[in-house]
């Protein structure tokens, strides 16, 4: 095949261009061997890029399948042939390998007996750099060599296969597979299919991927030689997925460029030489993500050029690579259940998913844009192909979209699903086949998916409650169809979703409520179906974690212990099972948040080291895995929290600095990452906690302050965010109890004063939410203690009597939560001396706390609060 194009090399800083007939190349091909492994592509790799050269106005000498005199010969007549040319080419394709140290290029009689064989029949490439730089003062070596097991069967077999080691202890070995990396040389560009010590791919098609890529760039016109070769190598790495990465080094005093006017680059071409300036980390990562998903390089390259992926945090650009995978992945899906009747759409959607493969995104968009357009000429044409070429449109579109989420470029995404959608609710009452319909209500979910992402909270719950109204629709009309069951319940689930991060609690229960029903009666139906009993847990948990929040403890141990057995089914059935392990883990630790708060906590603590156990395992599985890592840090600080409630404080610290170990080791990977900023904050603020239980003093300080340092920037980084607000109030709640204890009052009383103030703004925006009333009640007890402290008897009063307000309400509305009842102890304690009668007061915070004692319900450290109390009674004069 020839490549026709109106190109010649021209010296670019030269003062007079070198004449057509100043320019000679030596195109050499061994494919046919004696004694190795014969080649595919060498010949027609060597034929093509013969002709090439020639329309590039090369003097050009094709030598194929030479033995190794005629090789010699052939060389030495170019030699002779171009002399004083301006510039001289050698190409060679065929086998290569280093022998005893030297580069060697492998005729077809090359001897494999030993290897000092090896060398005397072999040609060193040293001779024909020596030849090139003896006829021309500026010259191109471009060598294709190194491919795969040249020795396979011979006596050089065990001496040769293999990848070279990095470090080896003792000489050499006498044949490596690949060549030695070559030293930049004055006057030469030399570029090989490969990197030094690698192998290289004869090819599956006409040509090897490195010919092939070379024939495809070195003909571009206006491109600068160095350019083609970086396009070239970029192409060959992309295409082999990671499997083979080219190199070059110029030597060059002069830049050589192909002739003629150059044209803006193609999308491929440019996003090929940006690929080529990132790190060798960025492209690790890139490499291993294709890998792990069986996918192209070129659509991640994509998505981290274009959402400028390189300059964010190694975790933010890690989930947004894993979007733009998963979305290829959707888009492949897609592709697999597609197969549009007009041949023309056919062949442009085919061309389009070539493009995408090959990073050509916005190329894509036209194609997909052209083949829409195809099928909305022919359904306006025709009411008898109407609903048919209209779906078809709609499939094209959620091509589009899917291509464009794989960018992250999330606009065009959102555009294409809405269009696409609004194409099948026009056409559903005149008839939907089960893929258009499967495929309308994916738009909706995919939408609601992509407004969460962006933020878009209302956006999102009106296209899952749009999505929710068609699934309740399809199932009531056909109630024994599973498939559109489960399709109902998730949207259920979405909305409850939505409307729990919003803070509407009653409708995320609601929601949550209904989802549950329906994974009910789905895991009843089948038992077997390991899906639906996954459902069915997760709906407890999501169940759970609302009534926690609205205080029914009792309710929500209830969910989490059914969420607990169905995980416990499901992870025996599949111990290998990951996902099923850390859903595990997440049930026994809801379960255990929940038995703490009713007094349970020789419960709890089982529950705990149980997840521990799980995060244990799957962190030694894969130290790698950083939301791994984080789960084992998360269930250390989990393990500290009840061992210290329990009185264990030495084990509480192992426990606690094993987890700050890992949540610093994480920090330091990923210093922009906010979610691991907060775990961090929180090992601080556990350590603080028990420093100060322990009297160190400055130690609990420094802590705290460590920890409100991390949390200052998070809330400054998002005010609206209420938790990263609520973590603020807690720290600063903290270090003001310790001001206190170090005899500092104003900057105590200041430090709870910020505190309170954080938590009335949180309670006032959602008065249903417990935790945040609870958080209003004991900031102003410990304002309440301050300024008791410094005199202020008025103010300490009135701060004392809120928060028993907040306190008897809550105590009241849960009786079995052994948090807010040890809270109305307490209050009712410290409000006790500003009544008239202190006795009555502390009589009944005594009977509280007693009865929780009783009952097993009360923590060790607070044994000590029962003596102090009737050590006070004691002193206080009779009634």
């Amino acid at each position: 095949m020839r490549f026709v194009f109106p190109l010649l090399l021209a010296l670019a800083s030269v003062a007079s261009p070198c004449a057509a007939e100043g320019r000679f190349a030596l195109v050499l091909a061994e494919a046919d061997y004696d004694h190795l492994r014969d080649l595919k592509n060498p010949v027609s790799d060597a034929t093509a890029m013969a002709a090439l050269l020639e329309d590039l106005g090369f003097d050009v000498t094709l030598e194929t399948d030479r033995d190794a005199r005629r090789t010699r010969r052939a060389l030495d007549d170019f030699a002779a042939d171009a002399a004083g040319a301006s510039l001289a080419l050698v190409y060679y394709s065929g086998h290569g390998t280093e022998v005893q140290g030297e580069n060697r290029l492998l005729p077809t009689d090359t001897l494999v007996d030993s290897p000092e064989a090896l060398a005397a029949s072999s040609l060193p490439l040293s001779e024909v750099v020596a030849t090139l730089a003896a006829v021309a003062p500026s010259a191109i070596l471009l060598v294709d060599a190194c491919r795969n097991d040249p020795f396979a069967g011979t006596p050089l077999e065990d001496l040769s296969r293999g990848a070279v080691p990095l470090a080896i202890d003792g000489p050499p070995p006498a044949i490596a597979p690949g060549f030695a990396r070559v030293g930049r040389a004055e006057g030469l560009v030399y570029a090989f299919a490969t990197a030094p010590g690698d192998t290289a791919s004869d090819g599956t098609g006409e040509h090897s991927p490195f010919a092939e890529a070379l024939l495809r760039h070195l003909s571009t016109p206006g491109l600068e030689l160095r350019t083609a070769l970086t396009l070239a190598t970029q192409d060959v790495y992309d295409r082999t997925r990671g499997d083979q990465t080219p190199y070059f080094e110029s030597g060059l005093p002069d830049l050589i460029f192909t002739a003629g006017q150059p044209g803006a680059l193609s999308e491929r071409d440019a996003l090929l030489l940006a690929m080529a300036d990132l790190s060798p980390d960025l492209r690790t990562e890139i490499e291993r993500l294709a890998a792990d998903r069986k996918m192209p390089l070129a659509p991640l390259y994509a998505a981290l050029l274009s959402a400028d992926l390189a300059e964010k945090g190694a975790t933010a650009r890690s989930a947004a690579l894993i979007e733009a995978a998963d979305a290829y992945a959707d888009f492949q899906a897609k592709l697999l259940l597609l197969s549009p009747t007009d041949p023309r759409v056919a062949e442009v959607r085919a061309a389009a998913t070539s493009d995408m493969d090959l990073g050509a995104v916005a190329t894509a968009f036209d194609r997909y844009d052209e083949a829409a357009a195809l099928d909305a000429e022919a359904a306006a044409a025709s009411e008898d192909v109407f609903v048919a070429r209209t779906v078809s449109q709609a499939e094209t579109l959620l091509l589009k979209a899917d291509a464009a989420r794989s960018r992250l470029d999330h606009a065009t995404a959102l555009a294409a699903f809405a269009e696409a959608e609004a194409l099948l609710a026009r056409i559903e009452p005149l008839g939907l086949p089960r893929t258009a319909m499967k495929a309308r209500t994916g738009a909706l979910w995919d939408v609601g998916d992509l407004q969460v992402l962006l933020g878009n909270t209302g956006a999102a719950l009106a296209a899952y409650q749009a999505w929710q109204g068609i699934a309740a629709a399809r199932s009531a009309a056909t109630p024994d169809d599973a498939e559109l069951l489960r399709d109902l319940e998730v949207s259920h689930n979405k909305i409850g979703d939505v409307l729990a991060a919003s803070g509407d609690l009653a409708g995320a229960m609601a929601a949550y409520t209904a989802a549950q029903a329906l994974a009910a009666v789905l895991a009843d139906r089948d038992p077997q179906d390991r899906k639906g009993q996954s459902d069915l847990a997760v709906s407890h948990i999501k169940l759970g974690d609302i009534r926690a929040n609205q205080g029914d403890a009792a309710g929500a141990e209830a969910d989490f212990r059914v969420a607990l057995a169905v995980m416990q089914q499901l992870a025996a059935r599949d111990p290998a099972n990951a996902d099923w392990q850390r859903d595990l883990a997440v049930a026994q630790e809801r379960l255990g948040d929940t038995l703490i708060s009713r007094g349970n906590l020789a419960g709890a603590e089982a529950a705990y080291r149980a997840a521990l156990a799980i995060h244990e395992a799957l962190a030694a599985r894969d130290p790698t895995n950083l939301d791994w890592q984080r789960d084992l840090a998360v269930g250390q600080e989990k393990t500290g929290d009840i061992l210290a409630a329990r009185g264990d404080l030495a084990g509480a610290e192992a426990a606690y600095r094993a987890g700050l170990v890992i949540a610093e080791r994480l920090v330091a990977e990923d210093p922009a990452n906010s979610l691991w900023q907060r775990d961090l904050s929180v090992s601080h603020n556990s350590i603080g906690d028990l420093l100060l239980q322990q009297g160190d003093l400055a130690g609990a300080e420094a802590a705290y302050r460590r920890a409100l340092v991390l949390r200052e920037a998070l809330a400054a980084q998002d005010p609206a965010n209420s938790d990263w607000q609520r973590d603020l109030s807690v720290s600063h709640s903290k270090l003001g109890d310790v001001l206190s204890s170090l005899g500092d009052l104003p900057g105590a009383e200041r430090a709870h004063r910020t505190a309170l103030a954080i938590a009335k703004a949180l309670a006032a925006r959602d008065p249903s939410n417990t935790e945040w009333q609870r958080d209003l009640s004991v900031s102003g007890e410990r304002l309440g203690d301050v300024l008791l402290s410094r005199g202020d008897m008025v103010g300490a009063e009135a701060a004392y009597r809120a928060s028993l307000a907040i306190a008897e309400t809550l105590a009241a509305r849960d009786p079995a939560n052994t948090e807010w009842q040890l809270d109305l102890a307490i209050s009712r304690i410290k409000l006790a001396f500003f009544t008239p009668d202190p006795r009555a007061g502390l009589d009944q915070a005594l009977a509280l706390l007693l009865q929780l004692q009783d009952q097993g319900r009360l923590p060790a450290n607070y044994v000590a609060v029962i003596e102090s109390v009737r050590s006070t009674l004691a002193s206080l004069p009779a009634p």
